[in-house]
């Protein structure tokens, strides 16, 4: 899950192999400081990769602020923060680069040639390529938080032109994730009655989770869809980063990753060697083009 925040006075660590920081979640992270794109420290990893980090882009910080109206575009509510939607890690050093480009393929997988390639693309422009107001949303602290952990989710609904200028409105569908108790290291058959049984698990009561919208005072339900305004271009950029998240979060719900409390390993323990994840996804499309 996402660990600390980080300041305009830290350097951001490098992207883990789930893509956050210090977890799984592929979001949740968010902009605070006055700081402007730039070197971080200089350092180099064993096999020479340039691990520099460069620093969080205030100016499109500014520019979610902006867009989004200064407030939560969930609640309405003021003195939101602005998150990333992949994580600013992902694209924070070459070296987070590097690593990233090993998942293209799991992406692919998930969703197909045309997102992993505009994936693919964003990477190689280098890194801080992440780092724009397209990849950014204002949430409430509390959703925000509760965004890293997990509980729900965004998913793409639809691109509304306008006939009268170059923007237009993207539509995001809001998804509370249900949390099954399942251990996301234990590797699982996933056929299509166990995704069946995984997907049926109960949701969280809803009436616990009192975020509502500040203009109806309505509690914040699945399927409720949330408009931002922007030119078509990032629109078109806005819509990749929430479908990689999407899939993100729902692998995360199905696995148990969803806020999942990982205990200490015992001494000693080792989790084998390491795996391409993308074959874990090959496998799995295949038992469930089987059945």
């Amino acid at each position: 899950m996402p660990g600390d925040i980080p300041t305009h006075e830290e350097t951001i660590p490098e992207a883990s192999a789930g893509g956050s920081q210090s977890g799984s979640s592929w979001h949740g992270n968010s902009i605070h400081g006055s700081s402007r794109r730039g070197s971080g420290r200089c350092e180099s990893s064993h096999d020479g990769t340039d691990t520099t980090v460069i620093k969080p882009n205030a100016k499109e910080r500014d520019k979610c602020f902006a867009r989004d109206g200064g407030v939560c575009i969930l609640t309405g509510a003021a003195y939101p923060e602005v998150c990333h939607i992949i994580p600013f890690a992902i694209t924070a050093s070459a070296a987070s680069i590097d690593q990233c480009h090993l998942y293209v393929p799991t992406v692919k997988g998930l969703l197909g040639s045309q997102d992993a390639q505009s994936l693919r693309d964003l990477l190689d422009l280098g890194p801080g390529s992440s780092d724009e107001a397209w990849n950014m949303l204002c949430l409430h602290p509390t959703l925000h938080d509760w965004w890293g952990k997990c509980f729900f989710g965004f998913k793409f609904h639809g691109i509304i032109p306008s006939l009268n200028d170059e923007n237009c409105t993207i539509q995001l569908q809001f998804h509370w994730l249900p949390r099954n108790g399942s251990d996301p290291e234990e590797r699982t058959k996933a056929d299509n009655d166990a995704i069946t049984r995984m997907l049926q698990k109960i949701q969280q009561d809803e009436g616990l989770i009192m975020e509502s919208r500040k203009e109806n005072c309505r509690p914040i339900e699945t399927g409720d869809v949330f408009s931002l305004v922007m030119a078509k271009e990032e629109a078109a950029k806005m819509k990749v980063m929430i479908d990689i998240q999407w899939a993100n979060a729902k692998l995360a719900a199905i696995s148990g990753a969803a806020h999942f409390w990982e205990p200490e390993p015992p001494a000693g323990y080792s989790s084998g060697p390491e795996v391409d994840r993308s074959d874990y996804v090959a496998a799995w499309r295949e038992t469930l083009q089987s059945d």
